[in-house]
């Protein structure tokens, strides 16, 4: 097998897109967050690698999974159900990274952000964390 290029990170923030958007979790989810128009609640997803984990000739990748949720101050209970979609969601997905396999997915604790001002709207700010584990080659 061809050796995969890189560290995955690509491959996973795709599969995680796909199933956030697929999975409907009450929030348009984007890599950045448009500054004009934008609807709330509304999600960002960040892939960040955390250390290289090669085993056995096979690239490794550790990596934190962020998915940062903001709603309007009066859209707490909005919020709370995207983060809870969110959980329900990639809490121990099996998700499909072309060229990589995930071997592990689990949630860390949440955290709150900094609450922002986005499109001249005040909004809240929490933050799902998940630690995902990827190892070069195909799903089994």
């Amino acid at each position: 097998m061809a050796r995969a290029s890189g560290t995955g990170m690509a491959a996973l923030q795709r599969a995680v897109y796909g199933v956030l958007n697929a999975g409907n979790i009450g929030a348009r989810v984007y890599d950045d967050i448009p500054q004009s128009n934008t609807t709330f609640p509304v999600a960002r997803l960040e892939v960040v690698p955390t250390e290289r984990e090669d085993t056995f000739g096979r690239a490794g990748q550790n990596c934190s999974i962020e998915v940062h949720v903001f709603a309007t101050y009066q859209g707490a209970l909005q919020l709370g159900a995207v983060l809870d979609n969110v959980t329900r969601l990639l809490d121990g997905a099996q998700l499909l990274a072309v060229g990589w396999r995930v071997e592990d997915i689990a949630v860390l604790p949440q955290q709150q952000g900094e609450d922002e001002v986005i499109g001249g709207v005040k909004v809240q700010h929490r933050v799902a964390n998940f630690y995902a584990r990827l190892r070069e080659g195909e799903q089994p």
